[in-house]
């Protein structure tokens, strides 16, 4: 099965200082969040505040997708954190 991005909803989670979005493989939803620090890296002139990394992931949701799908590939589960070690 292919994991897919049809759900184009996304969030921040201010506690966990997170972006949320969800894939899914077949009917299954997958579960992900983006650290500050990785978009940071992803997009290096962004604030650590919501509206400035919505944006940044808005604006790289593309390289995001294919960094959540091979974290996905390596290793199947249903919640998956990325951080700088994966961007």
């Amino acid at each position: 099965m292919t994991l897919n991005f049809l759900n184009p909803s996304r969030s921040y989670d201010a506690t966990r200082n997170v972006v949320c979005f969800w894939g899914h493989e077949s009917q299954f939803e997958v579960a992900f969040q983006i650290d500050a620090d990785a978009l940071n890296r992803i997009s290096s002139d962004i604030r650590k505040d919501e509206a400035s990394l919505l944006r940044a992931f808005d604006g790289n949701r593309g390289q995001i997708e294919k960094i959540a799908g091979r974290a996905f590939s390596r290793k199947r589960q249903g919640f998956y954190r990325l951080s700088l070690s994966d961007v």
